[in-house]
């Protein structure tokens, strides 16, 4: 067995760890080719990224030229031609030589000092506007209309009479002078356009609000809901005030109006769709929201040591941060002398994080055992951990804050087509290698049980030497004995002859039982049928083996039923079967001397049974008791001499008549073996030789 498995378990082994790691290894190179072409990938995507900007300064470049005309005249038109020119512009804004802000003219008013504008009005109207402010505090609504139209002759200017005219006509809409209130409010609108409150609302939009508030109080609720409708309108579609948020307070609240339930004062027909508003009104919202940044950010953006060149020609494209929100623009200057502008065009990111999300997913479309995505750079790189590899690529300058990551996980990477060939192949590595341990298992198993037949052999030759030395021995001893006269003539001599006789048939049956082994090994054992009684053939073994079973001390009790019917068998190789049985139930009993055989019938079978009181078999060796050479472990086995052939040539005949053997045994009790042979005609009997 060492041997074996030496030769053959080691190199299997061997050969099945190095194919394992063929199919690894190989798999780890298509790894490797893939986390290459990964690569690639990011930095083609990463240079089409590049091109795309390089286009866009271009762009905006041949633009800022084909609108110089307009930069000092007409800088809404030019910043209009700008805008057409890239789809990414979120906004332009132009300064002059002196920082002063010229375009957008519509500005914030709140953040018009921070940027060298004019001045806010809330310095000198407060005190003008101070009788009335406390006089409404009181609740004293008319006194305080009547004390803001006082100081309306005393405020100068055309957006100071507005603020006192929106105060007016709040009070009137407190004290429930709804139709006055709405006369103020539409002539507000009419007269105060381009006019902003103190907190930088555009007078005009907040009347056109009030105006719907006080036809609401007046019951005209269809009227006041066409009139939000109108304003939303103007408010969502019109280009607005460049970083405020008046006009998304004012939209705000005109679109709550109408979900409060005045919508439903429109015709079925007229009706809007709130949500879809509502997601206007949100965009509006967060431009402005961005627009306010941009604005505070004018002072960094107009300082000239943030690029390279201090007055570029062309626009170069750099970064803002402001609270994590990295900000994208792009600068130049347009210098024509004292009329030279410098040029600020802030940069959509979303826009531009769309574009890119497209060209990803036509990238991941054509190569689908990738995964892409763009993240931001150091807060969602972790995410899709479950990645086995992972290219990461920052996208600065271009797309600050943000990274392309390309990854692969071995479920993708492999394929279907790839996991299907190396299951195959680790398959089948893993079928050699079982069928390796199945073949040793068996081999070893063979081996065994081939030393153990040697064994046995070697055992059935020592015992068979042993079983015909023992009565040639004492035949010869008796009849030297009888041949010298020395055993007197009378019972001590007739004792000699039975001796001899019993010796002689003792050795009869063991040579016949050797004889018909090696005849039934050879397939040349023959039986002769014929019709016949088997109660006859149990008492005819009753009788031969009566006076050796008497001999040894035995009881021999014999008991066959009358009813037993006619069968088909060999009458000489069922009494020969009958004494191995007996002989063994004589050999292998203890103290209690009595032996039992009979036969009766069982169901459509004969059953003839042998019985020894013996000290019974051990339930393990049962199914091995009719096995060639097997011999049971127990020590009355190991002192009772034999060849280990006599079950084995019983359940051969017994099965050559259709039959089977039954074994029930007691360890301390006895055991019982029994014939069950079919009642059979001859002719059966005959078929079923020929068949086995």
């Amino acid at each position: 067995m060492a041997v074996l498995a030496v030769s053959v378990v080691l190199p299997g082994l061997v050969l099945a760890w190095y194919g394992m790691q063929a199919v690894l290894q190989e798999d780890e190179l298509y790894r490797a080719t893939l986390r290459t072409r990964a690569e690639g990938l990011a930095n083609a995507l990463f240079r089409d990224l590049g091109d795309r900007m390089r286009r866009t300064v271009v762009r905006l470049d041949e633009a800022t030229s084909a609108a110089a005309p307009s930069w000092t005249s007409d800088p809404d038109r030019a910043a209009t031609i700008l805008r057409e020119s890239e789809p990414l512009i979120a906004g332009v804004l132009v300064l002059d030589a002196g920082d002063k802000l010229r375009f957008p003219q519509q500005v914030a008013t709140s953040l018009v000092d921070r940027i060298g504008g004019q001045s806010a009005a809330r310095g000198y109207l407060r005190p003008l506007l101070r009788d009335g402010e406390e006089l409404e505090r009181q609740g004293r609504w008319m006194e305080a209309a009547a004390a803001y139209r006082t100081a309306i002759d005393a405020v100068p200017g055309q957006r100071g009479r507005g603020v006192a005219r929106l105060a007016i006509a709040r009070c009137l809409l407190k004290a429930g002078e709804n139709e006055r209130a709405l006369t103020e409010y539409d002539g507000l609108a009419a007269d105060h356009v381009d006019d902003r409150d103190l907190e930088d609302f555009p007078m005009a939009l907040l009347a056109e609000l009030q105006a719907s508030i006080a036809l609401q109080s007046l019951d005209r609720d269809e009227e006041a809901a066409q009139r939000l409708l109108t304003l939303l309108d103007r408010l969502l579609t019109g280009r607005g005030t460049y970083g405020g948020y008046g006009e998304t307070a004012i939209a705000h609240r005109a679109l709550n109006l109408l979900a409060g339930g005045l919508d439903a004062a429109l015709p079925r027909g007229r009706r809007p769709d709130l949500g879809s508003i509502r997601k206007r009104v949100t965009a509006l919202s967060e431009k402005q929201a961005e627009e306010a940044l941009v604005l505070g950010l004018l002072p960094t953006l107009s300082t000239d040591s943030l690029v390279s060149d201090v007055r570029p020609r062309h626009f170069q494209l750099h970064t803002a941060t402001v609270d994590e929100r990295v900000l994208l623009f792009a600068r130049a200057w347009w210098d024509r002398g004292d009329a030279a502008r410098r040029i600020i065009v802030h940069l959509d990111d979303e826009a531009l994080r769309g574009e890119i999300g497209s060209a990803l997913l036509t990238a991941a479309r054509a190569r689908p055992e990738f995964q892409i995505q763009l993240v931001r750079s150091g807060l969602d790189i972790t995410e899709g951990a479950q990645a086995d590899f992972r290219v990461v690529r920052p996208l600065e300058p271009w797309l600050p804050g943000y990274s392309l990551v390309v990854s692969g996980s071995d479920e993708v990477l492999v394929g279907p087509s790839r996991k299907q060939q190396r299951v195959v192949r680790l398959g089948m590595i893993a079928g050699l290698f079982v069928i390796i341990i199945v073949g040793i298992l068996v081999i070893g198993r063979a081996v065994s049980r081939e030393m153990e037949i040697a064994r046995l052999k070697s055992d059935f030759v020592s015992n068979v030497s042993h079983e015909l030395r023992t009565p040639l021995t004492t035949i010869r001893i008796m009849a030297e004995m009888l041949a010298l006269g020395a055993v007197p003539a009378g019972p001590k001599q007739e004792e000699y002859f039975r001796n001899i006789v019993s010796e002689s048939e003792r050795l009869s049956r063991l040579i016949n039982n050797v004889l018909d082994f090696a005849r039934i090994e050879e397939g040349r054992k023959k039986f002769s049928f014929g019709m016949g009684d088997i109660g006859d053939t149990v008492y005819e073994v009753e009788r031969i083996t009566g006076d050796y079973v008497r001999s040894e001390g035995f009881v021999l009790t014999c008991d066959v039923a009358d009813d037993l019917p006619a069968t088909a068998f060999d009458r000489d190789a069922l009494i020969q079967a009958l004494i191995n049985l007996m002989s063994n139930a004589v050999k292998y009993s203890g103290d209690d001397k009595r032996v039992e055989m009979g036969a009766r019938m069982e169901r459509d079978s004969i059953a003839i049974w042998v019985r020894d009181h013996g000290p019974g078999i051990d339930e393990r060796d049962i199914p091995h008791l009719f096995e060639k050479f097997y011999r049971g472990g127990d020590h009355m086995t190991r002192e009772v001499r034999g060849a280990g052939l006599g079950l084995s040539i019983v359940h051969h005949i017994v099965s050559a008549h259709r039959g089977r053997m039954q074994v029930q045994s007691t360890l301390g009790v006895g055991s019982t073996f029994e014939i069950l042979i079919p009642v059979s005609t001859v002719a059966e009997l005959s078929e079923f030789e020929v068949k086995r």
